[in-house]
């Protein structure tokens, strides 16, 4: 089972790389330029910064900002996740071996500032699946509301029943079913699943991948 939170690029930033603020376009492409801060090497800054400006208003400070917190977390963690998770698939298909993807988008507020994650202006950060996964609700329950606990609980149940039966819940489908990505989307108030149709476009231009 992989996954990746809905913002991962934004607590990326802030402790790989820099605080971003005022940011222009031309400021989006100088943090392009150094993000071997991040692991990315070869990177064509030019197609990084039409694909990624793409619709966004570029007069924006705070578009902008988002755009690169996307760039980041795509060269850090969602693509190479979603590289390892569709070459697995692929791999073990005819093992009758099950893979599933997950996308974290849901947290509790008071909870990510623990991170350093300030929601309003970082979004779902990095690593705060970890709270759910190992029951912090139950740890921790004076900081958490009441869907946390119902959370929390399902989302362990999902671990522990892919750890069990090679499944998390019979409704999970494959990440990779009939050349359709699967997608859950981890949130209480949200359990719809969707297709991720331009990670191929993305891949293409952050990664060099044909």
């Amino acid at each position: 089972m992989l996954g990746v939170t809905r913002d991962e690029g934004s607590l990326l930033t802030e402790m790989f790389m820099e605080h971003i603020h005022n940011i222009t376009v031309d400021g989006f492409k100088q943090l392009v330029n150094k993000s071997e801060k991040l692991g990315a090497r070869g990177v064509d800054v030019d197609k990084v910064t039409d694909f990624y400006l793409k619709g966004v208003n570029t007069t924006d400070e705070t578009a902008l900002q988002w755009a690169f917190y996307r760039y980041a977390g795509d060269v850090v963690i969602n693509c190479p996740t979603y590289l390892f998770g569709q070459q697995f698939a692929q791999n073990v298909a005819q093992n009758d071996r099950n893979v599933y993807f997950y996308e974290f988008t849901y947290a509790n507020p008071e909870m990510s500032m623990v991170i350093g994650c300030d929601q309003e202006t970082m979004g779902i950060c990095h690593a705060i699946d970890i709270f759910y996964v190992f029951g912090l609700p139950y740890l921790m329950p004076d900081f958490f509301t009441a869907e946390d606990f119902v959370f929390s609980r399902y989302v362990m149940k999902l671990w522990t029943d892919f750890a069990k039966y090679g499944k998390p819940d019979n409704n999970w489908p494959k990440f990779l079913t009939n050349n359709t990505i699967n997608i859950k989307d981890l949130n209480p108030f949200n359990t719809s699943r969707y297709k991720l149709s331009d990670i191929m476009e993305l891949l293409q231009v952050t990664f060099k991948i044909q």
